[in-house]
């Protein structure tokens, strides 16, 4: 009765393990579809929209990312989200993954490892 007792035991602790590990499933897009106006990067070098800095990026739900800088496209790529609130691009294989977290009309995109963060409101 002991051995079946823990036996039962460790399959639950096994099983707790196994569902309860992060995995980067895809999740859900559209909640970033839609066009962002860059408001700003903080870094060890911070940068600010001016006159002839201005900044918009659309997400698409085809999975396209464009970065449009004073109105000129200047990249394209493809992006995923996954289920922990992280992003990738194809650009880099989606290895290197950014956190990201939209509230209301605020998307903020960052990237821990170099402690770069970028903010951004939905465009009107």
């Amino acid at each position: 009765m002991k051995t079946i007792v823990e036996t039962l035991f460790l399959c639950g602790i096994i099983m707790f393990t196994a569902f309860s590990c992060e995995k980067n499933q895809e999740y859900n897009t559209f909640s970033i579809i839609g066009k962002w106006d860059w408001l700003g990067t903080i870094s060890s070098y911070p940068n600010f929209p001016t006159e002839d800095n201005q900044m918009m990026a659309e997400y698409t739900k085809d999975s396209i990312c464009r970065v449009f800088k004073n109105g000129e496209l200047t990249s394209e790529d493809k992006f995923r989200t996954f289920n922990n609130s992280k992003i990738g691009y194809e650009h880099s294989n989606f290895k290197n993954l950014y956190n990201y977290e939209i509230t209301n009309d605020s998307l903020i995109i960052s990237d821990p490892d170099i402690r770069t963060i970028m903010y951004f409101n939905r465009s009107k």
